[in-house]
């Protein structure tokens, strides 16, 4: 850090020093604490980016809980302190943490020691104090949160246990009064073949579909799972099953995730994120917590506070390691950084792949792949009449009468975001597990629409060849409960044949699931939570496979 990385460039000839400047840290929780060198999320000072927020804790306890409300009827020395508006949270204060760690480091005893380690919350030194001043942002302001751990892991916890009534009660609480502890019984069994039946109408982007968490989440339910089963499924299979006001309450806090979770987020969108982030919090200790000081554990969990702070909005990805072969884990590590950076030096040991025999490559990023027709095919029916209509329209003039069109079909489609979108023509005819058929497009008015792709076909217009997908399109969402649902559900009507429409393939915006829901025709939008970072990390469907 302080002498510089010295780097050959092969071209200049030259020796160059670059210097490493680690901008931000992160962990999970317990690693956390151990590389920040303070107490954790269950110390006077449970914030991992060391806001100054002071905890709660039971009276003769030892635990802090992260309340923002004081309980009722409370006088706990030590933590006596007022209500904390959780949309005015403090800044980390460097001074104050370099003043209260020297403080611990000058103590005369081990008793003085562990009372100020009681009083701040800090442990010992940071493992990265060490490093120079110029080349890492002043400590504690370089921590920061954990999206990984606190959306897929953390918060998933907590809810579902406390859905479920399994969280551990406290002996001055009653379960009998948790109105919100539904799934039970039949109610918990019909929900959980509810989420195993959606997966096979999510496409392949969703590359581990959510499996049934009556029989799965105690026996290795994965972080993935956890994000498709509660903030792409959870609002829709939960309404009419939570209570409407806990409902209401989670699809704040889905509204606040989706969005975070994207690569690029725009400033309007990430202030609204940050209130649904707020009220749900401030919602969570009114209705869950109740200011009653027998349910704080209920807060055990960094689940309330923490999606206030900026760090949340950033993605990482980890490595898994083994504590208790370090070496091992710093040599695989290495190893596969060596393997990632040679094709970077050597382009040609790692060729691109082509396209499949047969596909067609249309330009920014839309590639059309087989299976094709031989030969053109007339289209008659339904599908033939959206078609002549259609083209009469965009060629200005009437169809010949009798004229039905004629032409090839194809039947997937390469998205720009590397999706694969398939078709009724082919993907309807295969034993498939996973529905590939449905879209999300931008309609000539710019409003977003949906709809099932029967096939997609090519036409010349005005002189041009053009490539077009026919839709069976979806009715808009239902707008009472888009609105009661803060935008987490949309719930469309399908039509089949009797609302066809032909749109160019370059309006359609992505793949995506349409689950049904109910008896009567009607499917939720399923949208893959954080697409662009799934295709960032190179998780592009396999173009090569039929």
């Amino acid at each position: 850090m302080r002498e510089g990385l010295l780097i050959w460039d092969a071209i200049d000839k030259q020796v160059h020093r670059s210097f490493i400047f680690s901008l931000l840290e992160t962990a999970d929780g317990p690693a956390m604490a151990d590389i920040a060198g303070l107490t954790g999320h269950m110390g006077t000072y449970g914030c991992r980016q060391f806001c100054s927020v002071k905890g709660h804790r039971k009276p003769n306890g030892n635990h802090y809980y992260p309340a923002l409300l004081k309980p009722t009827d409370y006088n706990v020395d030590g933590c006596n302190h007022d209500d904390v508006n959780g949309r005015h949270l403090p800044t980390v204060d460097v001074h104050e943490y370099s003043k209260w760690l020297h403080n611990l480091l000058s103590s005369d005893s081990a008793t003085q020691y562990q009372t100020r380690r009681r009083d701040t919350s800090i442990v010992a030194p940071s493992l990265f104090s060490g490093l120079p001043s110029t080349r890492i942002l002043p400590l504690p302001r370089c921590f920061c949160s954990d999206s990984m751990h606190l959306y897929a892991l953390n918060l998933p916890d907590l809810l579902i246990s406390l859905w479920r009534g399994t969280m551990q009660c406290d002996p001055d609480d009653n379960k009998s009064t948790w109105d919100w502890a539904v799934l039970k019984g039949k109610v918990w069994d019909e929900h959980g073949a509810a989420v195993a039946n959606a997966a096979k109408y999510l496409p392949g982007c969703f590359n581990k579909p959510p499996g049934n968490p009556v029989e799965k989440m105690n026996s290795g339910y994965k972080a993935q799972e956890y994000l498709t089963y509660l903030y792409v499924l959870g609002p829709a299979l939960l309404c009419g099953v939570l209570p409407q006001k806990h409902w209401i309450h989670f699809c704040k806090l889905v509204c606040g995730i989706r969005p975070i979770w994207e690569r690029e987020i725009s400033h309007a969108s990430l202030l609204e994120a940050h209130q649904h982030f707020c009220e749900f919090e401030e919602e969570f200790e009114q209705d869950y917590y109740q200011q009653i000081i027998s349910a704080s554990f209920y807060l055990t969990k960094p689940a309330c506070s923490s999606p206030c702070y900026p760090g949340n909005y950033l993605c990482g990805s980890q490595r898994i390691s083994q504590p208790v072969d370090d070496g091992a884990h710093h040599r695989e590590s290495g190893r596969g950084n060596q393997a990632a950076f040679q094709p970077v030096l050597i382009p040609t040991l790692e060729p691109e792949k082509g396209l499949p025999q047969g596909a067609e490559d249309l330009g920014n990023g839309y590639v059309l792949l087989c299976t094709r027709d031989e030969y053109h095919q007339t289209i008659n029916g339904p599908y033939g009449e959206a078609i002549r209509d259609f083209l009469a329209e965009a060629e200005g003039i009437p169809a010949a009468e009798g004229w039905m069109p004629s032409v090839a079909r194809w039947a997937r489609l390469r998205l720009p975001n590397g999706q694969i979108v398939r078709s009724v023509w082919k993907d309807s005819k295969m034993a498939r597990l996973r529905i590939a058929r449905n879209i999300k497009y931008k309609a000539e008015d710019r409003s977003i629409l949906y709809g099932e792709v029967q096939f997609f076909f090519q036409a010349e217009v005005k002189g041009v060849d053009r490539t077009f997908a026919l839709l069976s399109v979806y009715s808009p969402p239902d707008a009472a409960l888009l609105e009661k649902s803060f935008k987490t559900v949309a719930e469309c009507s399908y039509f089949g044949e009797d609302n066809l429409q032909v749109i160019e393939v370059t309006q359609i915006r992505a793949g995506i699931g349409m689950i049904p829901i109910g008896e009567h025709g009607w499917y939720f939008v399923a949208e893959k939570l954080g697409l662009d970072i799934f295709i960032m990390g190179g998780e592009e469907e396999d173009i090569h496979t039929e």
